[in-house]
């Protein structure tokens, strides 16, 4: 049974295509080998879907979900329930600030 990596990098992304590719190079060129990368993204009307997409095919520790674009504080909504139990519940103030 495969463990759930030890840390998870969520990394919300609207019309961010120019970027995500630089965002995602600096996770891989972190020191911590056991992570995992969800990128969500929804409304994008940029290309970053199909950027994401190519970006995934060829890291299989990246992941993408996709929701409809609702802002920040929706992201807790599609990060697997695995994430969520080790991140625990974050205050509003937290997400909106």
């Amino acid at each position: 049974m495969k463990t759930a990596p030890l840390v998870s990098v969520i990394v919300p992304c609207w019309n961010g295509s120019s970027y995500l590719a630089q965002a995602l190079d600096s996770v891989r060129g972190q020191s911590m080998a056991d992570w995992e990368c969800i990128i969500v993204y929804g409304g994008s009307t940029d290309g970053t879907p199909e950027v994401a997409a190519r970006l995934t095919e060829a890291r299989r520790r990246i992941r993408v979900a996709r929701q409809r674009q609702r802002g920040i504080g929706a992201v807790g909504t599609v990060v697997p329930a695995p994430v969520r139990r080790r991140l625990g519940p974050v205050p509003r103030s937290r997400l909106e600030g």
